[in-house]
């Protein structure tokens, strides 16, 4: 009896200990996963009223354009007409820049973006036409299709506001809502305007969205990304991954301070490559040339693993130096595989840089062998010719070769085929300060 006494008071303090360590066990998952959840809704608040800044600060900008675009049509005299123009521009910008940060993926988002540019860079282009040249009946038309559309634009983001918008932010489907207006942009034909270069030839690459380079790559972990990531910001501090991108570039996204100021990236998950990075400096005193600008851009990008790219367009605009790259294939430039950098001019730091077109469409290729004699136009001037290859309408490239020339007072680019000496795309450059 008393050694069955003794077994059950020993089964006892088994049970009890693993009753002990069960509860225990449930209390510290518990911990752990409030933490984690906690860690999950802290970041959820941060991206709503992320979303929810960049939502009101377009609208603000919108909605200023769209009764700026009316002003400008209603006055006869260059002055002013002028700085309305400008300022449209300048809202555009910030417009596009607001909704890229919650745009979801898809076609009418890409619509309205396009729009905001197209409308920014036409007002700019008249901006400094109307120093010597007055806007015409044909322009201001133009002016008033972009101010109805603009119109509608502005109370279709109003509505679709009101749907998503809670206690906690702006959702980022606020832009799903506006698809009709999206449609009706991207099939507006009536708009009649130039092509112009605003941003560098074919900066906008191939539109499709299979990113090529990517294409067989091995999947990196998280780890192994933010190990990429410190190997190309030497100097980063506080690394944090804040979340995950899962449009057609799959890529880790983190947020990190680099000389005092905070900065965002992202690093792609097949191949481990820097697709995205953006910090703010503001430049006031400049000491480095466009020049230096170049090199120290090109240098970065070297080390970062993109190898033969060169320099086919600078701007420079408050001391804040943009640059686009394209790659170099035995001395062809090919425009589809561009990446974009911003350099500071008052320390040569790289504040910015952007490689999707390069992620989409950088392959191996074959160079034409059989060539045809090209004649240029007789109405420009040509300064400057290279072999490069563009991509068309169509989703195909041709190799060409890119002329340079002035006339009538205006700079432009017109390409031939090599093939057949055929002219295939000409550009007006809009801003005299691009090169």
């Amino acid at each position: 009896m008393k050694e069955t006494t003794k077994k059950a008071k020993i089964i006892l303090c088994v049970l009890l200990a693993l009753f002990i360590a069960a509860s225990a066990t449930a209390v510290t998952m518990g911990v752990l996963y409030g933490k984690k959840a906690e860690s999950a809704e802290s970041y959820k608040t941060r991206v709503d009223r992320m979303y929810e800044t960049a939502y009101y600060e377009a609208v603000d900008n919108m909605t200023d354009a769209e009764r700026k675009l009316g002003k400008a049509t209603a006055l006869s005299k260059p002055t002013l007409q002028q700085e309305f123009l400008y300022d449209i521009w300048r809202q555009c910008n910030v417009a596009v820049t607001c909704l890229s940060r919650m745009a979801e993926e898809g076609e009418q988002a890409e619509a309205v973006i396009n729009f905001l540019n197209k409308t920014g860079d036409y007002c700019y282009y008249l901006s400094r036409k109307a120093e010597a040249d007055p806007i015409d009946e044909r322009e201001r038309n133009n002016l008033l299709k972009f101010k109805r559309i603009m119109s509608e634009l502005n109370v279709s983001l109003a509505k679709a506001g009101e749907k998503t918008i809670t206690d906690k932010g702006v959702d980022a489907s606020v832009l799903s809502d506006m698809s009709a207006v999206g449609e009706a942009i991207k099939n507006s034909s009536d708009v009649d305007y130039p092509e112009l270069i605003y941003d560098g030839p074919f900066s906008d690459g191939l539109k499709k969205r299979d990113a090529v380079f990517l294409k067989d790559k091995e999947e990196i972990s998280e780890e192994k990304a933010s190990e990429n990531l410190k190997s190309h910001f030497k100097d980063a501090e506080n690394v944090k991954m804040i979340g995950d991108n899962t449009s057609s570039i799959p890529a880790y996204v983190y947020s990190f301070n680099a000389f005092g100021a905070e900065g965002t990236a992202q690093i792609s998950k097949a191949g481990g490559y820097l697709v995205e990075y953006s910090s703010y400096e503001k430049a006031v005193d400049p000491e480095y040339t466009v020049e230096e600008c170049e090199e120290s851009a090109k240098k970065f990008l070297r080390e970062i693993g993109y190898e033969d790219m060169e320099c086919v367009w600078t701007y420079n605009s408050d001391s804040i130096v943009y640059l686009n790259f394209a790659y170099s294939l035995r001395g062809v430039i090919c425009y589809p595989d561009l990446i974009k950098v911003k350099v500071s001019a008052q320390t040569g730091r790289i504040v910015g840089m952007e490689a999707m077109n390069y992620m989409y469409n950088h392959k191996e290729r074959t160079l034409a062998t059989e060539k045809a004699q090209i004649v240029f136009s007789d109405k420009i001037a040509v300064e400057k010719t290279r072999e490069c290859i563009i991509p068309t309408e169509w989703g195909t490239e041709i190799q060409c070769v890119e002329a340079k020339g002035e006339c009538e007072g205006e700079t432009y680019y017109v390409y031939y085929d090599v093939e057949t000496g055929e002219e295939t795309e000409v550009f007006v450059v809009a801003d005299d300060l691009l090169s």
